[in-house]
């Protein structure tokens, strides 16, 4: 028997074409500065008065009101917290003109009115320093070690220490959120690029900062892990923040079945951190799951001449793409002429990529 080894092209990203998902994007409505905003994707919302009044008639808001006269909130309707709440100042004990004091006089305020905040929220301090004759004060929330989007945490004092505004977009602290990404971040990047005028050859890509997404459907509030990725175009000139979806199912290759790729794969995109939902001994089997929309894969790119209808396919960038090695093995004895002429071109130029 007669081997030779070739080294074939990096792996890329293989994922479903969707008609369903076209149309979807059709109807995303576009703002007048050309941003997009997934029908989901809505941290705030303040347009029901029916809800305004019924949060505000709520037995947190009466027992604070009650407590603290003169308020008045603004509801954010998909956190059910104080968006905007204003009122004669509150003072706050232990403040002192002093950004750890500050902020620990605030952290006391929100302990203190779990009804309104949750119970034991994880945030992280953003800023506390004064303006002119204002204390600011700003937090970011967490859950699981991520920071969440769009929670919005500002709490505004006099020079004394009166709190006379606050805001919190807070969600809620034992919200369900999967275990970790399931898309790589190569992937993000290249998906970040969808619909954009990108040019890989003098265009920019950065970021791919985990997220989680506040995300709404069928009337409830989910947090949904996602990259933000920033992509830079020259023309247009322009400077883009996306959202990539980090809960697609990755098809693995199997460890028994394919551990030369398998093995490639986990040292690509740590296995640990990332939920293989599918796993596959043939690529034509991985190609079958992605074009059945049950998630993406990483394939050799010599796979691409196959052509399966409804997938498409994403070259990673050269940072995170690997070589893998094929060899091919023949009987010397064997008289077939087009595997004599296949021999000779792997030998001529065994390193090609494909």
């Amino acid at each position: 028997m007669t081997s030779l080894g070739r080294a074939v092209g990096p792996l890329i990203l293989a994922f479903a074409v969707s008609a369903t998902g076209a149309a979807a994007s059709a109807r995303v409505p576009e703002l007048g500065n050309g941003d997009l905003i997934p029908p989901g994707l809505r941290p705030v919302a303040i347009d029901s008065p029916a809800l305004q009044q019924s949060l505000s008639r709520g037995p947190a808001w009466r027992g604070f009101a009650t407590q603290h006269r003169g308020w008045r909130a603004l509801w954010n309707q998909a956190t059910g917290t104080p968006h905007r709440a204003f009122g004669p100042g509150i003072p706050l004990p232990g403040f002192a003109p002093r950004p750890a004091a500050a902020d620990r006089a605030v952290r006391a305020f929100i302990a203190g009115h779990p009804e309104l905040f949750g119970t034991g929220p994880t945030l992280e301090t953003l800023a506390a320093h004064p303006i002119e004759d204002r204390w600011y004060v700003r937090y970011r929330q967490t859950v699981g070690g991520v920071p969440v989007l769009f929670a919005d945490w500002e709490f505004r004092l006099s020079a004394d220490g009166r709190l006379f505004m606050f805001g919190a977009d807070a969600y809620p602290t034992g919200a369900q959120v999967p275990a970790g990404p399931r898309l790589v971040a190569a992937a993000a990047r290249t998906a970040a690029t969808q619909g954009l005028p990108f040019d890989p050859a003098r265009d920019q890509l950065s970021g791919e900062q985990l997220y989680l997404v506040p995300w709404r459907a069928a009337g409830r509030t989910r947090l949904r892990p996602a990259y933000q990725v920033q992509v830079r175009t020259q023309a247009p000139l322009g400077s883009w923040l996306a959202l990539v979806d980090a809960t697609d199912d990755y098809i693995g290759n199997s460890p028994e079945g394919s551990q030369y790729l398998h093995d490639i794969c986990a040292a690509m995109i740590g296995m640990d951190r990332y939920a293989v939902s599918q796993l596959a001994s043939q690529v034509p089997t991985m190609l079958a799951l992605v074009r059945a929309g049950l998630g993406c894969a990483l394939i050799p790119r010599s796979i691409m001449a196959m052509r399966v209808e409804g997938v498409r396919y994403r070259e990673l960038d050269p940072a995170d793409a690997h070589s893998v090695t094929l060899h091919a093995c023949w009987s010397p004895d064997s008289p077939n002429p087009a595997l004599q002429r296949l021999a000779e071109s792997l030998r001529e130029n065994p390193h090609l990529d494909a």
